[in-house]
């Protein structure tokens, strides 16, 4: 058995009350966002433990990538990560220098389980760039084409596992439940229909 939760969203401008672990820079908490694209990097950065700071999405970037394809940044569908609790870096060796390598490659990883691919953007419609993608070694940068938040989760999980001792993969699906539960919250969705999709949830932790 398997249960399924879809949130759906919008391109919209940014209420950055419903994003606690998202700061912001510049002209970025003016632009029109991807609102799932924030939830799930709102979401990753709780679960890693980290604040990120979003500096760059539509205003200032160039509207074409290298390849000459228009930039998920002018569509409201991507944006750079320049800080991670506040530091920023210019290599993966300074950012080890400064003790946040560590952290950094637990954001990716958690936004890896919500379906990111990693590295590599061209047909894929979740991305996260970061060191070793050309140009991106300073920077994370995540895109998302995707207009709602979704999950499939197993009833198969060994309830006697906590989750220090899941596989990285039953880790990625508890932590795809703690990703929609802080999604509901973030929507601004009305008082019943929060409550019924913390119950779904709720049902869905059940079965984990």
């Amino acid at each position: 058995m398997k249960k399924l939760i879809t949130l759906v969203e919008a391109i919209e401008k940014v209420d950055t009350s419903k994003y606690s672990n998202i700061k912001w820079e510049g002209a970025a908490s003016s632009d029109k966002i991807n609102s799932s694209l924030l939830s799930e990097i709102n979401a990753a950065a709780n679960a890693a433990d980290i604040t990120v700071t979003i500096s760059t999405a539509n205003t200032g970037h160039r509207t074409n990538t290298s390849s000459g394809n228009v930039s998920r940044h002018k569509t409201g569908e991507a944006v750079d990560i320049s800080k991670i609790n506040g530091s920023g870096w210019s290599s993966k060796q300074d950012a080890q220098s400064k003790n946040i390598l560590n952290q950094i490659e637990s954001f990716v990883n958690k936004l890896s389980y919500a379906g990111y691919k990693v590295n590599s953007e061209s047909g894929n419609i979740k991305s996260v760039l970061y060191f070793g993608f050309p140009e991106h070694n300073n920077h994370i940068h995540v895109s998302s084409q995707a207009d709602k938040i979704s999950t499939d989760l197993d009833n198969d999980l060994d309830n006697d596992l906590d989750n220090d001792e899941l596989e990285p993969e039953d880790a990625g699906k508890s932590f795809m439940v703690d990703l929609i539960s802080g999604a509901a919250k973030a929507l601004g969705l009305n008082e019943s229909k929060q409550n019924r999709v913390l119950k779904d949830i709720q049902k869905i932790k059940n079965l984990l």
